[in-house]
């Protein structure tokens, strides 16, 4: 199982969970300012691929 949708991932076939390391970061920058956190969360999805049964 892979994290982040790297390339390594397609490369060796891993099931992985694809997210926006942009988003997070937006997030979290935000709430170390104090701001309202946005209330539209990234979206997360599973790629799967050969590593994982179907």
């Amino acid at each position: 199982m892979g994290w982040d949708d790297a390339a390594a991932a397609l490369q060796l076939g891993l099931t992985t969970v694809a997210q926006s390391l942009r988003e997070q970061g937006t997030a979290c920058a935000r709430a170390a300012l104090g701001e309202a956190p946005n209330s539209l969360a990234a979206p997360w999805s599973v790629v799967r691929r050969g590593s994982t049964r179907r």
